[in-house]
């Protein structure tokens, strides 16, 4: 049995619906250090022109802030408190996870970040498993960080309500539905 984490469910209500016509990407760290993946969205950004924004909440590094300075689809907000991040999540149409964690030697996570992005019913894309999610979870999409994926991805999300997300997502990020998972299966147990 997995027991992962899971979040209070009722404390992230869904997000308004404000997307418009430009793909966002909202990417949230406290820190962002290497097995995030951050230089591999910048490098993907890079390579293409394609309009869109990725919107970077956290503390980043001098030499990560130089990397996206020169680039205005890069709009680097800092340290934002929670209620901050909701209202900024209300336009966004899709939440980026780590997309480097084998730099720290892992190939799953089940991230707090994910579970409050498919609360508010936004769809994630990532670059990790998360074993608490079907693998064929239609809102979490592995991928490596390319511009074109995420973009097509975000444009395929289009087409679902936040209520919609969220409440496909509720059995897997739930902590209440968890622990009657893990009590049902503690009692059958001999």
């Amino acid at each position: 049995h997995i027991y992962p984490n899971g979040i209070d469910f009722a404390a992230h209500p869904a997000l308004a619906d404000e997307r418009d016509a430009i793909p966002r990407f909202l990417f949230v760290a406290a820190q962002f250090t290497a097995w995030h993946g951050l230089d591999r969205v910048i490098a993907a950004l890079a390579e293409a022109r394609t309009s869109c924004e990725v919107h970077v909440v956290g503390h980043c590094s001098v030499e990560q802030l130089e990397a996206m300075a020169n680039d205005l689809r890069f709009i680097c907000h800092g340290a934002l408190s929670i209620e901050q991040i909701r209202t900024l999540s209300t336009n966004m149409d899709v939440g980026l996870s780590s997309l480097a964690l084998e730099r720290k030697g892992m190939t799953e996570a089940c991230t707090l970040k994910v579970r409050e992005y498919l609360a508010g019913g936004l769809p994630v894309y990532s670059g990790h498993i998360d074993a608490a999610l079907p693998s064929d979870f239609p809102f979490y999409r592995i991928g490596c960080p390319s511009l074109e994926d995420m973009i097509g991805f975000a444009n395929e999300m289009r087409g679902y309500s936040r209520a919609e997300v969220r409440e496909a997502a509720r059995p897997y990020v739930s902590k209440t539905e968890w622990v009657k998972s893990l009590a049902n299966w503690l009692r059958t147990l001999p």
